[in-house]
């Protein structure tokens, strides 16, 4: 699911860069056959067998439901972007990608736990949605401050796939 939604996220942003609204619009596809079906897959074998550990497999089922709202998300962005057919400033697309970055912190997390990495991804997705997105959202076009705003909704996403787990590694 990470690399679908990473995919995901990177294309989008490339289509975006280059102006490609056609290709925008077909990344819908890509985003509902890919994270929709392995979302599907992943809950329904954590709902026949549990996860390996069966009293963290509710943790476990939040985080690929998560994972799927970013998949949404990320869909919801690129209708938006397809529609408005307006290529965002810089700073923004910037941060388009630090919010694509997230996703590779946080799939280091989730596969190869320890506390400090959990804490410094953690800290990033605090200063990305706080500090830098907060600075430059208020300057921004209603159509910039829209992007804006879905990308701050996934970096949250991104911090509560982290709050579970803490779950799981207790």
């Amino acid at each position: 699911m990470f690399f679908s939604i990473k995919s995901v996220g990177d294309e989008s942003l490339e289509k975006l860069k280059s102006k490609d609204w056609n290709g925008l619009a077909e990344m819908k596809l890509v985003e509902r056959s890919s994270v929709g079906r392995i979302t599907t897959l992943c809950m329904r074998m954590l709902n026949k067998e549990g996860y390996r550990e069966f009293s963290k497999t509710a943790a476990m089922f939040d985080i690929v439901r998560i994972l799927e709202n970013i998949g949404d998300e990320y869909t919801l962005l690129n209708d938006y972007l397809t529609v408005a057919a307006t290529k965002p400033s810089e700073d923004t697309l910037e941060m388009y990608k630090k919010v694509n970055d997230l996703i590779d912190d946080v799939y280091l997390v989730l596969y190869r736990f320890d506390r400090a990495r959990l804490s410094a991804a953690y800290q990033k997705i605090k200063r990305i949605r706080r500090a830098e997105m907060d600075c430059i959202i208020s300057k921004k076009s209603k159509e910039e401050a829209i992007v804006l705003h879905r990308l701050r909704k996934v970096s949250e996403l991104m911090g509560s796939i982290l709050e579970e787990m803490m779950v799981v590694s207790l």
